[in-house]
């Protein structure tokens, strides 16, 4: 990975109380990492990798100017055991990335990671005094509080990743071209209801959002063959000609953010 994509997706050590909820068990604990799309939570109560869960995650009143709890649906992406632990020298955990989370609850995480990046790059840029923390203590010690947007309503967010570009161009030729998906998911949302496709570029995770609304439901058989069509409210060239541009450099230009 290029220091550039190093740079578009920070990680921050920091831990923040969570608590995971599934059918059977309700957990309390703490991230160890996160970042914009997802959190690594220590537990020795593991899940099975693919699994959705339902996450919480408290920020504290220390940490921002309005004390806040998320609410998010995640996928269990990796599962670190107990014996895996011992050998690394870490805690036993899970990595979860987010699949499914309200407009709001979105936009607080992304201005809470984006004001943890901001106070990690003005902490390493000031020069060390005699006495002072290292580097190391400065990239790790945010600056508090960091300011929060105000709750907003808007539609529910997919957060939805792609594994390689070749992937997202093969997204352009189909699913943008007519105009329409089908989002394989258990969770439901109801028809003519208005929500947000989120494409993660698998390079820079950088976002493009895609709006819509779920046209048909398919609620029965398998899990797995499960989902919601939803019919896109933008597909025009200008539109795909802003995707392109995305898959290509794994960005928005400041064009196509003041365009759509």
């Amino acid at each position: 990975m290029s220091t550039r994509e190093k740079r578009l997706a920070p990680r921050f050590e920091l831990e923040l109380p969570v608590t995971i909820k599934t059918r059977e068990q309700e957990l309390t604990s703490h991230t160890m990492t996160l970042s914009r799309h997802g959190v690594f939570v220590a537990t020795p109560h593991l899940r099975m990798a693919g699994e959705l869960i339902q996450l919480y995650i408290t920020l504290p009143f220390e940490l921002v100017t309005a004390a806040a709890s998320l609410k998010m649906m995640a996928v269990v992406a990796r599962v670190v055991t107990t014996a895996e632990a011992e050998q690394r020298h870490q805690k036993a955990g899970m990595g979860l990335k987010f699949f499914m989370v309200a407009t709001a609850d979105k936009e607080i995480w992304d201005a809470f990671i984006a004001g943890l990046d901001r106070a990690r790059k003005l902490a390493m840029a000031r020069p060390q005094e005699a006495g002072a923390p290292s580097a190391t203590e400065r990239e790790a010690a945010p600056v508090c509080p960091i300011p929060l947007p105000p709750h907003r309503q808007g539609p529910m967010r997919f957060l939805v990743r792609a594994r390689n570009p070749e992937q997202l161009r093969q997204f352009a030729i189909r699913e943008l071209a007519q105009g329409s998906m089908f989002l394989r998911t258990p969770l439901m949302r109801s028809l003519r209801e208005e929500v947000e496709i989120i494409l993660i570029h698998p390079r820079t995770e950088e976002e493009f959002p895609i709006a819509g609304l779920v046209s048909g439901l398919r609620s029965t058989g398998p899990i797995a063959e499960r989902g919601m069509a939803i019919e896109f409210s933008r597909c025009d060239a200008p539109f795909r000609s802003q995707f392109d541009r995305f898959v290509s450099v794994g960005a928005h230009t400041t064009a196509d953010l003041m365009a759509m």
